[in-house]
């Protein structure tokens, strides 16, 4: 980091030395200043804006013979990389994209620098899901994301609540978040955010959540059974199910079945009326209907086996 910022430092007193060379005196400059009397300029070190804020930068000339003059509006504004920030004459930045570069302002030839770093974000968001774990259980969970790529959460399961933490990779838009011994890996996709849950014992299970900042998001929590529907005995099969459901329609879900048998899977859909019709990455079809605070429907399983459920909200863990 420090060897960065050096190197944003030395690029950009070249730059401002060489157009500063170049440019005359700003006539309206009330600056008493000049390079006989200036000793440094001073600016903030770092700074972190979000992507599409403002901010007004200070800076301030130390004379040689002692005092300070505030020369915002009188210096000469750069910015190393207009692609990340910008700046304009009277020293407001604008974050323009992702990423870290310089903004030096010149008196009379010296220069002060600072490093600005800019995120994708500043404001929260704030995703709402469920978790199905081994054993047939199902949790809740809140993931919030904050100043990216930080991620912060809380698990809550039967066993108690547990804080989570980890980071965003902007990019990939892969989630990797733990705490409590569990493990969430997934990938966000616009309001939606989905992928596999690993307990403390190493077992996996999988998490659907959807973004709750400024849409009530309701999770439901169930069971499945292939009790009395697929054949029985060895066939038999159980497994937990959480469910989603936002009110712009958008709804999400996770499967795991309670012995391990299948592989976890999770769906996303959306709802239409009291009826909603999901699919997974495996294109298994997920339906059911909404009655008060229950929901249920036929299900098929990973291992193909024909199944029911049911879930309710406000019941987990």
């Amino acid at each position: 980091m420090a060897r960065r910022h050096l190197l944003i430092l030395g690029c950009l007193v070249g730059l401002v030395a060489c157009s500063d060379a170049a440019t005359p005196t700003d006539p309206t400059d009330t600056t008493t200043a000049t390079s006989d009397t200036v000793a440094s300029v001073l600016v903030p070190p770092s700074l972190t804006i979000a992507v599409g804020d403002t901010f007004q930068v200070r800076a301030v000339v130390v004379l040689k013979a002692g005092g300070a003059e505030l020369v915002t509006t009188n210096g000469t504004w750069q910015s190393a990389d207009g692609a990340i920030v910008s700046v304009d004459s009277a020293g407001v930045i604008t974050g323009v994209s992702s990423g870290s570069t310089g903004v030096a302002v010149s008196v009379d030839g010296i220069a002060g620098v600072t490093v600005v770093d800019v995120v994708e974000s500043v404001g929260s968001r704030t995703f709402t899901g469920v978790a199905a774990l081994t054993a047939g259980k199902v949790a809740t969970l809140t993931l919030v994301f904050k100043t990216l790529p930080r991620v912060t959460g809380t698990l809550y399961t039967s066993a108690g609540s547990f804080l989570l933490a980890g980071r965003l990779d902007e990019q990939s838009r892969v989630v990797n978040v733990s705490g409590g011994g569990f493990t969430l890996l997934g990938t966000a996709t616009g309001g939606t955010l989905a992928g596999t849950l690993t307990d403390p014992a190493g077992a996996a299970g999988a998490f659907s959540a959807l973004e709750s900042t400024h849409v009530a998001v309701t999770p439901f929590c169930g069971e499945y059974s292939t009790e009395g529907i697929s054949a029985g005995g060895a066939d038999e099969q159980t497994g937990a199910l959480g469910l989603v459901a936002a009110l712009d329609g958008t709804v999400a879900a996770a499967t795991v079945s309670a012995d391990a048998s299948a592989a976890p899977a999770t769906f996303i859909g959306r709802r239409a009326g009291d009826a909603f019709s999901l699919t997974s990455a495996e294109r298994l079809p997920l339906e059911g209907t909404f009655a008060g605070s229950a929901v249920s429907g036929p299900f098929t399983t990973p291992a193909g086996l024909a199944a029911a459920f049911t879930a309710r909200t406000r019941t987990c863990p």
